[in-house]
């Protein structure tokens, strides 16, 4: 029985110890917004604020909307370049709301750069379909002029073949048609 006592004392202190333990922010808040626990996570990030104090506005805020439903609050805070995902809770029959908290700064970044990816490859299609429309117009005019070079080629070596068949008048006609 002594021997239960002592187990179940020391069980007792390994649970109390859990919350302090978790790397990520707790907290306690009582219903006017005092911080009333903070574990040494919380009480690491600059305005989450200390035992005894008031939260920060955001954060008291999310407590309370989450004390008056009963229910749970989900919010952001962020201190410098740094950003939590902040989940209020209440907890049924008592006088306090649960504060959980994750660093979500480099899931921000990743978004961040997610989007910035995104956006420069819309950029590249754009590019890619305005060289399109502007190649097509400029192929038509190089085809053509290729083709106006070949025709006008084979009709100088028609004259060249025939010149000494015409007469003078109409060689100089030729010669003018040609020419221009």
């Amino acid at each position: 029985t002594l021997a239960k006592l002592e187990l179940a004392e020391a069980e007792t202190k390994a649970l109390a110890r859990f919350p302090e333990e978790n790397p990520n922010p707790v907290m306690r808040l009582s219903p006017n917004r005092t911080v009333l626990y903070a574990n040494s996570a919380a009480r690491a990030v600059p305005g989450m604020t200390r035992p005894g104090m008031r939260a920060a506005t955001d954060i008291g805020q999310a407590a309370s909307q989450a004390f008056i439903s009963g229910g749970s609050a989900l919010i952001t805070f962020e201190t410098g370049a740094r950003a939590f995902g902040l989940t209020a809770a209440a907890v049924p029959g008592e006088n306090y709301i649960n504060i959980y908290g994750r660093e979500i700064t480099e899931e921000r970044r990743a978004q961040a750069q997610i989007m910035a990816q995104e956006k420069m490859a819309s950029l590249g299609q754009l590019t890619a379909g305005i060289a399109h429309e502007i190649k097509n117009p400029l192929n038509f005019v190089n085809n053509f002029a290729k083709l106006s070079n070949e025709l006008l080629e084979d009709l100088t070596a028609e004259v060249d073949r025939v010149k000494d068949a015409v007469d003078d008048d109409a060689r100089e006609e030729i010669v003018a048609i040609v020419g221009d």
